[in-house]
């Protein structure tokens, strides 16, 4: 027992020596972490197809974005990184635990750093700067619905929940033409009033109930 215990911190030790340090200014991390690990030659791509694209997306946009913005893109950038190198190898044995581990990073760090605290415009920005199509991810779609209850808790009514959950449940369903389609119907929502987004997310839902139903 005590020699599985040694092999395990010493495999932990190497790892921990080796692991990539957080930094934001080129986005290497996730690709010196993916050929460390070897994750998407397990099928696993999160960290090459998706923490590096949107990695780089984000600090080129951020470039041009107000000092508010572009400093909150920077920490939570690096809080992101920071949460894989601080629960490795303890808690993210496999790639596909440090890949559900990941994404579930998302809503805390964009939290942490205030994403509710910038003005709407700014959270927009953020918004719109991930693909319409990733928002009907299964993953993504919770993060959006996480963070959107917590930064609109007031504006949020019964029927945005529930169009929100049910576009969740059947995105694996939807075409990419589809997904766009209801990634458009979240991010074009009213923010003028709770009143004018409940009316628009009431007559969304049961136009979704009815297409459902056909």
């Amino acid at each position: 027992m005590m020699n599985l215990f040694i092999l395990f911190l010493s495999v932990s030790i190497v790892y921990s020596a080796n692991w990539p340090q957080p930094e934001f200014e080129t986005c290497e991390y996730y690709q010196k972490l993916d050929e460390q690990l070897g994750c998407s030659e397990k099928g696993f791509t999160y960290l090459r197809d998706y923490a590096t694209v949107y990695c780089k997306k984000f600090k080129k946009r951020s470039l041009s974005w107000s000092f508010k913005e572009a400093d909150w893109t920077k920490k939570t950038g690096i809080c992101l990184q920071e949460m894989l190198r601080d629960n490795f190898p303890q808690r993210l044995p496999s790639c596909r635990q440090l890949e559900e581990f990941a994404f579930d990073t998302h809503p805390i760090c964009y939290k942490q750093y205030g994403i509710c605290d910038l003005p709407i415009t700014s959270q927009f920005k953020i918004l719109n700067t991930v693909r319409f199509v990733d928002f009907l991810n299964r993953r993504s779609l919770g993060q959006v619905l996480n963070v959107s209850l917590k930064c609109l808790q007031k504006m949020i009514s019964p029927d945005e929940q529930i169009l929100t959950q049910e576009l969740n449940l059947v995105s694996h369903e939807l075409k990419e033409d589809e997904k766009i389609r209801a990634a458009q119907i979240l991010l074009m929502a009213p923010v003028t009033s709770d009143q004018h987004r409940k009316i628009y997310f009431s007559s969304a839902l049961q136009k979704f109930k009815t297409v459902k139903k056909l």
